[in-house]
């Protein structure tokens, strides 16, 4: 059983197929699903992108992470044995965790007939609600 998965682990070094293409092609996949989710649902095509584009960053932010997280023995062994503030650098798994649940707010926000710019407005804030504590509680994990 080990000696599989060690194979799907040298797939990933070796081969085409990385975690970042990976992530980069959900991330993109993310931005035309949500815009046109936003086209159909809420005639909001921008409001749509956007929301897929904070998304699809976010995506591309975590989802290397969690790919390569149990090769390396999990999140814990990937982060820096350095002390520190969480704020002295990009804590990638926090920022794609926030961006992703900030990304929704402006669709919900649409939903309730507010102005495209509150919407933008109110996405960005809980993304920025959101980093600040999840920077705290999770570990920054490192490629």
């Amino acid at each position: 059983m080990d000696s599989s998965h060690e194979t799907d682990i040298e797939a990933f070094e070796e081969g085409p197929i990385t975690p970042s293409r990976i992530a980069l092609i959900a991330a993109l996949f993310d931005v035309v699903a949500f815009t046109a989710i936003g086209y159909i649902a809420l005639e909001s095509p921008l409001i749509g992108a956007f929301s897929g584009l904070l998304i699809g960053t976010g995506v591309y932010c975590f989802l290397p992470i969690f790919f390569l997280s149990e090769s390396r023995g999990g999140l814990e062994a990937m982060a820096d044995d350095r002390e520190g503030s969480p704020f002295q650098s990009l804590h990638r798994l926090a920022a794609g965790m926030a961006l992703s649940g900030g990304g929704i707010i402006p669709i919900a926000v649409m939903f309730m007939e507010l102005e495209p710019f509150i919407a933008a407005t109110a996405g960005i804030v809980a993304a920025v609600a959101l980093y600040v504590p999840l920077a705290f509680v999770l570990p920054n994990a490192k490629l």
